[in-house]
């Protein structure tokens, strides 16, 4: 099974497949990583947490708690292992960019200036000199770089305020989305429904065989924020969209 939820028996991690972990809505994707283990590594429900690069905020190397796993198989038939060397430059460069820049800045770096909610991930440029991501386009740009596209991000599903504070586990984060001028920093400043590329789309993206994964972007729907996927049509959810 290309992406599952943990349970009691034991399977098998390798480097730089995804970890997810869940929000605070049961069954809500709310968190995506890219698992750091030096080897495979088995893994079941009681010995959930790994090694991991992720977006915090900050990007960061530290231990996570995953509930899911999803796996492209990288580099199938002995490829070399080319496909993890490009998500491992991919990963150098973004933490080289990070340490860089927090030098520079020093006392007056805040971890969430590298984070931003919509778009997924945007370039660097006059007023952020740095690549800045949530933890859906951090991965999704790993793994571009692996010349894997995971997600088809042109149409995904609209979702509300009150949907993305649900994928959020920490109380105070979901605070701060109630804060208006932290919400236009974060890209979703103007109207109520947003396009946000959710961690859910990325897991679900990942339940599907490693040649269908390699060939086609995965186009997320409605209930795909949750894994598995949901028909949610309760008010404030994902598929609450105003009329087109």
């Amino acid at each position: 099974m290309p992406a599952w939820r943990l349970g009691e028996r034991d399977r098998q991690v390798t480097r730089y497949d995804v970890g997810a972990s869940d929000g605070e809505q049961s069954g809500l994707v709310g968190h995506v990583l890219l698992c750091d283990v030096d080897r495979p590594t088995n893994v079941n429900s009681n010995t959930a947490q790994l090694p991991a690069v992720h977006m915090g905020p900050p990007l960061k190397e530290s231990p996570a708690t995953v509930h899911i796993v999803g796996t492209a198989e990288l580099d199938p038939g002995d490829a070399g292992g080319v496909e993890r060397r490009q998500i491992k430059c991919f990963i150098d460069d973004r933490l080289l960019e990070r340490r860089a820049q927090a030098l520079r800045r020093r006392k007056r770096w805040h971890p969430l200036r590298e984070y931003v909610i919509h778009p997924a991930a945007k370039e660097p440029d006059a007023d952020s000199p740095f690549w800045r991501f949530n933890c859906s386009g951090f991965v999704l740009h790993a793994y571009h770089d692996a010349g894997i596209q995971l997600v088809a991000q042109e149409d995904v599903p609209l979702v509300t305020l009150a949907f993305l504070k649900a994928a959020y586990p920490e109380s105070a984060a979901r605070k701060r989305l109630d804060d208006p001028e932290f919400r236009t920093k974060m890209g979703i400043g103007v109207g109520d429904h947003w396009r946000v590329i959710m961690p859910g789309y990325i897991v679900n993206s990942l339940d599907r065989s490693a040649e269908q994964i390699r060939q086609t972007p995965y186009r997320p729907s409605r209930g795909d924020e949750f894994f598995p996927p949901q028909d949610r049509t309760a008010e404030g959810e994902a598929s609450s969209q105003p009329t087109q």
